[in-house]
């Protein structure tokens, strides 16, 4: 894997609003998620204003990075957060400097229509991951860079019970480390447009 690009990784700051914003112009409302789902919430809800995660250990695996980003970078809530970028900045602490740069920027449109109808809901994004490393093209980990494939659901839920539409999106996350005495760290994460959405007719073979 080579390294990216200033602009390359300046654009993972704009991730989070296309991700959130997808997840806005799939339903709302009057287009509730489907009960019944098997799916099951990854994250409770927060009590408290949610914490920023800790530096990773020496000895925590790439898969113990990605799981504790997954965990924070998507789950922002608007009872505690102004944006949904609050919820990346907590996950600055697994990130590279050069990422954790361009990642701490004001979304372009605040938390946009979605955040906006989320947050008449006093809702919050809860998600669900699954691995998918073996699915993706991705590149072979080596002693100093890795890459992981996540399928990521987010689930935005209101404490009225309004449930709007959830969407899935596949996500790219890039780790780097100096050496083998080196915590991994996050140094790209691209999200690709939803691959599908819950709940709808089950697509055409």
């Amino acid at each position: 894997m080579t390294t990216k690009t200033t602009i390359r990784t300046a654009a993972a700051a704009l991730t989070i609003a296309a991700a959130y914003a997808l997840t806005g112009c799939a339903g709302g409302p009057d287009d509730p998620t489907p009960a019944g789902t098997s799916a099951s919430p990854a994250v409770a809800a927060p009590t408290t204003s949610p914490g920023a995660v800790a530096a990773p250990a020496v000895q925590a695996s790439v898969d113990d990075d990605v799981a504790q980003l997954c965990a924070t970078y998507w789950t922002a809530d608007t009872t505690t957060d102004k944006t949904p970028q609050a919820a990346v900045r907590r996950a600055a602490a697994l990130m590279t400097p050069r990422l954790r740069e361009a990642t701490d920027v004001d979304l372009p449109s605040g938390g946009g229509a979605a955040w906006t109808q989320l947050a008449a809901h006093r809702g919050r994004y809860i998600t669900t991951t699954q691995g998918a490393t073996d699915a993706m093209a991705l590149p072979a980990d080596t002693d100093t860079t890795a890459s992981r494939g996540q399928i990521i659901t987010l689930i935005p839920t209101g404490v009225d019970g309004w449930i709007g539409k959830r969407q899935v999106i596949v996500v790219q996350i890039d780790l780097t480390r100096a050496d083998a005495d080196s915590p991994w760290l996050v140094d790209h994460v691209d999200a690709q447009q939803p691959v599908t959405s819950l709940g709808d007719a089950s697509p055409e073979s």
